[in-house]
Parts: structure tokens; sequence; C-alpha cells
């Protein structure tokens, strides 16, 4: 039950016989080659909203009529736009990982809203997360294991104590709320929350309370405990998007390297054809 899950760092969990195995996280660059997803391989992806001038028109040629029906529930117009924007460029993506046609993929959703995905044949792939925050989107695909990833704009925030104290733990806030830059701070730990929160499939605001960090690192492992004494092994690693911006990313080990890739020049390979504009 996604209820009885919490994140936690037993005393017995020994976090320094990781430290070996923290992935190696390249700089951005564009992916020249072809998309071949390899095991222990995380790929993240960079969009900004300016590389797709009209997602609606987009979606007509990329999306079903089912992919369509959420968006349409959706009133708010700077809402629907990111949703969109998102879902042609992961169903952009996916199709090019898997060298077929885009309209040969379904997306849709499970129970906690994490987005999946299907070819004609039923056969689900890989394992994905994708996250927006004002102008950048990101999407981290890999072959293997579990991933999510999230992105936050940083702006001011006058009433971060009592945020904090609705979603973080006393021990959280406490890290927050020491010394200046307590906005940055909670960014930080923000992102590496939801990123969790994400890779395990546990909604939010739920995910946020459960998930316990007692971290600042930039890159540190943590220990996923339920009641049928499942656990997973996560590496939860900052990274830089873009000036402004705070994002992370959380995958199960083993991990040996995360590729931080350009969004551009692929959407400009790709509007050429009818799908983009």
């Amino acid at each position: 039950m996604i209820a009885s899950r919490k994140l936690v760092r037993p005393t017995d969990f020994d976090s320094s016989a990781y430290s070996e195995t923290r992935p190696r996280i390249e700089p951005w660059s564009v992916l020249e080659k072809d998309f071949i997803l390899r095991p222990e391989v995380l790929h993240i992806w960079r969009f900004n909203q300016d590389y797709l001038t009209d997602p609606a028109r987009a979606a007509e040629w990329l999306l079903a009529e089912g992919e369509t029906i959420r968006v349409e529930k959706i009133n708010n117009r700077k809402r629907k736009g990111l949703y969109l924007w998102g879902r042609i460029c992961l169903k952009l993506l996916l199709a090019l990982y898997r060298h077929i046609e885009p309209q040969e993929l379904t997306l849709y959703e499970d129970p906690s809203g994490r987005p999946l995905a299907q070819d004609r044949n039923g056969e689900q792939y890989g394992s994905f997360s994708l996250s927006h925050s004002g102008e950048w989107l990101i999407i981290a695909i890999r072959q293997d294991g579990i991933v999510g990833v999230d992105i936050e704009a940083r702006r001011y925030l006058t009433e971060v104590p009592h945020i904090a104290a609705r979603f973080f733990t006393a021990g959280e806030s406490a890290l927050i709320l020491q010394g200046d830059n307590a906005t940055e701070r909670f960014f930080k730990l923000w992102v590496r929350k939801e990123a969790c929160s994400k890779a395990l499939g546990i909604p939010l605001p739920s995910g946020l309370r459960m998930i316990r960090i007692a971290d600042s690192e930039e890159c540190f492992p943590l220990r996923l405990s339920d009641r049928q004494s499942v656990r997973h092994t996560l590496m939860c690693c900052g990274f830089e998007t873009a000036r402004g911006y705070e994002s992370a990313f959380a995958a199960s080990l083993p991990l040996r390297t995360v590729r931080l890739l350009e969004g551009k020049p692929l959407l400009d390979a790709v509007k050429a054809t009818r799908y983009l504009s």
C-alpha cells in the first residue's frame, strides 16, 4: 500500500558503502549517435518552451484521441500548453528510442499520475519521468530500474517556515532554515523529495511527507522500506539545468552514468516533418 511507504535512513544503513557507486554525471551535450539506452545508464533531456511554438498543432498529429481526453479537461490555457508540450516531447523521444513512429505509442497514467507508455502490441517501454517549470522541461529515460526527476524555478517565498513545517520533517526544516539562503535550500530539498516520490510512484503531497532526506550533499544514496520489508536503494542527485532553477533526479542502483542531453537539436531535426512547427 502506498500509505505504508516511507523513505528512511536507518542507523544500520551505511551510506559510505555506496560512495564508489555514485554515477558519473556528464556535462550537457548533443546525442549524435543512434538512440540506444544501455543498462545502468540514465539519459536526461532538456527542452526550452521556445523550441516548440505551436504544441496544439503538433498534438493533432502526435496524440491519439484517448491521450487528448485529459488535455480537454484542463481549463487553464497555460497548464494545457505545458501538458501538451511535455507529452509531445516525451512521445517523440520514446518513439526514437524504440525506432518506431510516434503514433505507434500510447501514453497513459497509473493511479499515482505517473506517465507510462506502450506500443500497439501492449509492450511497455522502459522507465521515464518528466517535469516542467517556468520555460524548461526535463525528461529522464532509462532502460532498467526506476527513475524520477523534478525541476523548479527558484522564486522568493515569504512563508518558507510555514511551507517547510507542512511538508517537511523537523530535521529537514532545520536544515532549510539554518543560516541565510533559506529559499534556495528549500528548493534544493524540494526537488530531491519530489524526484524520489516520482521514482517510487507515491503521489504528491503524500510523497513529500513520507520521504525523509537528512543529507545536504549534492549526490547521496537513500533506502526505502515498506511493510513487506521490500527495500529500494536510490541515488538522489542534483544537477544544473539552467540558471535560476533547481533540478534533481532519483534513480535505483546500479547506475553508472548520467548523460545530460540537449533537446533543441532533436526538435530542429524533426521540425521539417509534419509533426512540429
